[in-house]
């Protein structure tokens, strides 16, 4: 646990490598059943899957069916909230199969199996002594706050809304009843369908928005106050209106933000970038669309490797030349390496092309694994924007780097995931270190 709390994945396999842990056999008969339906050999490279048919296939068409590796490890879905989640790398041979490779297949499958709330945010509402206090408490209300924000103009020519938040509900709240009302706001957004009410005594009406708002509240010198049970957390997540503007005006200017602006809204901290509320508004309420690209747990360290770069070297990584390993300051090594070949993870969410990659490899003897820095001359890093379906624009982060022991290879890192193949320009096969 004390690994886990320092942000450590744990491995857990059947015959361990320094670093990883001995996989129990209880626990590899408890995930087996969760094999999921495969393509046989989905996980190979594509020169190594010829001749493999492409429905799926079920548990039942597969013999020794193994469990290879276990991770887990705690992800932050937003201050105050932490997920344990779980892969699970299976390795199957097709039944009625030969023992070629193009028959053995790697399937790595996600779950969840636990997650956990802070104790500060599970308490909410009042004291007991606060309601007495309070005059007229069968006082009947109703409530139905409207959104006092303005919507970008691409929501209102779609129709999406952002929801409601603490301020619209506490002044419908003051509207409702005349009493003078103090409390906090944070771009956090909430349905209205939650917070509306129907002719609620204010009793009932105080236990409500509580308990959907997550607020804690008393009453003092005639003064209804309001204080969210994630106060902490929400004040350490909240951006700065100066900054949303900025970034909504420059988008406005040229219609998207820039590799640049994309980069500076990448050093905001990892509280900012998490919190789900300050997504929304950024997308909502500033019609910054491509906040996710930054926000992405695969793409947030690449943005912040150029964000550590001189602004002159970090353009070239958009350019047609690219951002080139030996223009590089000797300090940014390490980092460029971990990114470009996943030697060590600094993405916060796992490469499942890299795992396949590794078994198929491992398969088939040795790998070339892990890089080294001195495979890294020539390397080159390009970012790109990439057309996706409809009017949305992901970002690729495509690295390119190898050396005659190891073959030469192409990463490609996007919002929604990874894919690793031999270079094409450099076709050179892997060949094992000695």
């Amino acid at each position: 646990m004390t690994a886990l709390h320092a942000g450590q994945d744990l491995i857990f396999r059947p015959h361990p490598a320094y670093g990883q842990w001995p996989l129990p056999q209880e626990v590899e008969q408890g995930v087996l059943p969760t094999f999921p339906p495969t393509r046989p050999g989905s996980g190979l490279p594509e020169a190594w899957r010829s001749g493999i048919g492409k429905e799926p296939l079920g548990l039942a068409a597969f013999s020794s069916v193994q469990v290879s590796q276990v991770d887990l490890r705690l992800t932050v879905l937003e201050p105050g909230k932490v997920q344990l989640q779980g892969d699970v790398i299976f390795a199957a041979q097709e039944v009625g199969g030969d023992a070629g490779y193009s028959r053995v297949s790697h399937i790595r499958t996600q779950c969840v199996p636990a997650v956990g709330v802070s104790r500060s945010l599970q308490s909410f509402g009042s004291r007991p002594a606060d309601l007495g206090r309070i005059a007229d408490t069968e006082q009947r209300i109703s409530l139905t706050p409207q959104s006092c924000m303005q919507v970008s103009s691409e929501n209102q020519e779609s129709g999406r809304t952002p929801g409601v938040t603490t301020a619209d509900v506490l002044e419908a709240l003051h509207l409702a009843t005349g009493r003078d009302i103090l409390g906090d706001y944070f771009t956090r957004f909430y349905p209205p369908d939650a917070v509306t009410l129907h002719a609620s005594s204010l009793a009932e009406a105080l236990s409500s928005l509580s308990a959907a708002m997550r607020l804690r509240w008393r009453y003092e010198d005639d003064w209804l106050q309001f204080r969210g049970a994630g106060f902490l957390h929400d004040q350490r997540a909240e951006v700065p209106h100066r900054l949303f503007a900025r970034w909504a005006e420059a988008r406005r200017r040229s219609g998207k933000l820039s590799f640049e602006d994309l980069v500076e809204v990448a050093s905001l901290s990892d509280a900012q970038l998490d919190a789900p509320g300050i997504a929304d508004g950024a997308q909502d309420l500033y019609g910054l669309e491509e906040w996710d690209l930054i926000r992405s747990p695969l793409l947030r360290p690449h943005w912040r490797l150029l964000g550590s770069l001189p602004s002159e070297l970090r353009g070239a990584a958009w350019s047609e030349r690219g951002l080139r390993w030996e223009d590089l300051p000797v300090a940014q090594h390490p980092e460029f390496l971990a990114l470009a070949t996943y030697t060590r993870q600094r993405e916060r969410q796992p490469d499942l092309a890299f795992g396949a990659l590794w078994d198929s490899l491992s398969e088939k003897g040795p790998p070339a694994f892990p890089w080294r820095e001195a495979d890294l001359p020539g390397a080159t890093l390009h970012v790109v924007a990439v057309a996706t379906e409809g009017d949305a624009t992901d970002v690729a982060f495509i690295y390119r780097y190898g050396s005659v022991l190891t073959g030469f290879w192409r990463r490609e890192v996007r919002c929604d995931g990874t894919r690793w193949r031999h270079d094409a320009l450099k076709p050179l096969p892997v060949i094992a270190r000695p």
